[in-house]
């Protein structure tokens, strides 16, 4: 027999129309310490993404405009390595490890859906989006090939005496 009382909508007590499952008691602090994580997975994810981006029209600009910094051999050579990294999961048909690192630890705090922060979810969007792994992969071997024809093309300079 249902409770009546359960259903009733007065303060405090839980409306009918709602039907929520009863709650468990989870630990605030590593849900907490859970959820912050994530988004700091997140936020390093955005840098790395602009990263990556800034570095592929930089370059070439940068070429043009005559500016030094865009043929600095440990940028250019961190630029490849993040950007091979990425191509080489998608071939692998892998996820990338922030995603899955990220998701994780979304899921063991208890998020799901739209229940991040406004900024959050925005970033979600933009970086996620619902397309099959095959568009990805060649995205991003793409993108590494134009990264490799960058080095060719523009090549860094190794530093010395007097290059800085």
């Amino acid at each position: 027999m249902k409770n009546k009382r359960a259903c009733t909508p007065f303060p405090g007590r839980r409306p009918c129309f709602l039907k929520l499952p009863p709650t468990q008691p989870i630990e605030e602090t590593t849900t907490t310490a859970d959820l912050f994580l994530a988004q700091g997975i997140l936020a390093i994810h955005l840098v790395i993404i602009g990263f990556n981006v800034f570095g592929l029209v930089a370059i070439p600009l940068g070429a043009w405009r005559g500016w030094p910094w865009v043929r600095k051999f440990w940028w250019r050579l961190l630029h490849l390595l993040a950007l091979s990294t990425v191509a080489f999961q998608a071939l692998l048909d892998q996820t990338c490890f922030l995603t899955r690192w990220q998701s994780r630890l979304q899921e063991a705090a208890g998020v799901n859906g739209m229940h991040q922060p406004l900024i959050q979810t925005w970033i979600n969007h933009l970086l996620f989006w619902p397309l099959p792994m095959e568009f990805f992969t060649l995205l991003y071997t793409l993108i590494w090939i134009y990264a490799l024809i960058l080095w060719w093309k523009i090549p860094p300079l190794r530093s010395g005496p007097g290059r800085g």
